[in-house]
């Protein structure tokens, strides 16, 4: 399914600063101690113990009084896990499990440690996740659906470079972005591979991407269990900080279905952002670390 328009006048959160920007001041500010600390580990395990004193705390339990899944949301490349922390906070009474990863392994490296961290909570709770993607985050949440469907109840994709991206030949000495080329070895296995249909995926995607070339990479195929729907003119990074985008995210989560009264209850939701821009504004400028 394709939705070929969808809420052009949407709020924008970027308080006077592009969002590349702010994804940059995040990492930097917030990110860098617990992404240099997880790629010491990925590469050497004996260190773990030894680090395991400075790990960030980027997770919350589920509300058990409203028996909500946990939410995976992992962020795209050069960005860290504080760039999805408004989402998070719209997610209230979910579980969050935020981690950082490691850009500079190899794409489906980085799918198979995410499937192993999915299959350890399943068994854990024994109930199904859900999980969030941005951009190369996407990506890697669609290939461990791809290798275990049994594992996720709901899926979110935005802006993923699912047929990869022409502008990653522009990076012949960065490997993680010169692998998302579309004729790269790990995009043709990605593609290649069939998208179960065990879990309904919400796609949201632009038509502008910057990062993204063509655009039209980042649409899913059509079937049963996928909505493709496009934000015309949101650039590629609005997608993880723009209020409207949380707010389809969470309708999308809690399992209401595309219709009018689901844009009823986006509409009734958005119109309290009004009387709150203040306070995003004042965040923004007070650079607040993550919450998780």
């Amino acid at each position: 399914m394709v939705v070929p328009e969808f809420l052009i006048d949407a709020y924008r959160a970027r308080h006077g600063v592009v969002p590349s920007t702010l994804t940059l001041i995040d990492l930097i500010r917030n990110d860098w101690p617990e992404l240099a600390r997880r790629m010491a580990i990925n590469r050497f395990p004996v260190l773990k113990p030894a680090l395991k004193i400075f790990e960030t705390d980027y997770h919350r339990d589920p509300d058990p009084e409203l028996d909500l899944p946990v939410v995976f949301l992992r962020h795209g490349h050069s960005s860290g896990a504080s760039s999805l922390k408004e989402l998070g906070r719209v997610l209230e009474g979910y579980g969050i499990n935020n981690h950082q990863y490691d850009y500079t392994d190899e794409l489906w490296a980085l799918i198979d440690r995410f499937t192993a961290k999915v299959e350890a909570e399943v068994e854990l709770r024994e109930r199904k996740v859900c999980a969030v993607g941005h951009s190369k985050g996407a990506i890697i949440i669609l290939g461990a659906y791809q290798q275990r469907p049994d594992l996720f109840e709901r899926i979110v994709t935005l802006t993923p470079p699912f047929y990869g991206s022409e502008k990653g030949h522009h990076f012949g000495k960065v490997r993680s972005l010169y692998n998302l080329r579309p004729e790269s070895e790990a995009i043709q296995r990605l593609i290649g591979t069939p998208l179960p249909e065990d879990a309904p995926i919400l796609n949201l995607y632009t038509d502008i991407d910057e990062f993204i070339e063509p655009p039209e990479h980042s649409i899913l195929p059509e079937q049963n269990n996928i909505t493709n729907i496009i934000f015309p003119g949101m650039p590629h990074n609005d997608f993880i900080r723009d209020p409207v985008v949380h707010q389809v995210v969470k309708l999308f989560l809690d399992g209401k279905s595309f219709d009018h009264r689901y844009m009823s209850e986006l509409s009734d939701r958005l119109n309290v952002y009004e009387s709150m821009r203040a306070e995003e504004v004042a965040r923004a400028n007070g650079f607040l670390r993550p919450f998780f």
